[in-house]
């Protein structure tokens, strides 16, 4: 059991890495995407993608991948995912050395 909470741990923890790095280096790219994916009518992900939308100050309707204030915020939470990322990858390498 210990090995397969490892090996969730690892993967997850190194999709949020490079999800972070994508969101370092091209924020634009990761803007565009959850623009779009909360377009659509209903469901949680709009409901969820348009809280974050809030909370970042982005508005869809005015190409928010061209502010450098929205960029600047989105390359944050990428370093601090990046860093979780990372952790999460330790904490499975760990468990998997230690079992």
């Amino acid at each position: 059991m210990n090995a397969v909470v490892a090996t969730v741990c690892l993967l997850g923890g190194c999709a949020a890495f490079v999800y972070g790095l994508l969101d370092i280096f091209a924020p634009s790219l990761t803007i565009r995407w959850q623009v779009r994916s909360t377009a659509t009518n209903g469901g949680p992900r709009q409901l969820v993608g348009v809280g974050f939308q809030r909370a970042l100050g982005i508005d869809p309707d005015s190409d928010p991948w061209d502010d450098p204030g929205v960029r600047r915020k989105v390359r944050w939470i990428g370093l601090a995912l990046s860093l979780f990322g990372l952790a999460v990858v330790a904490l499975g390498a760990w468990m998997l050395t230690s079992s």
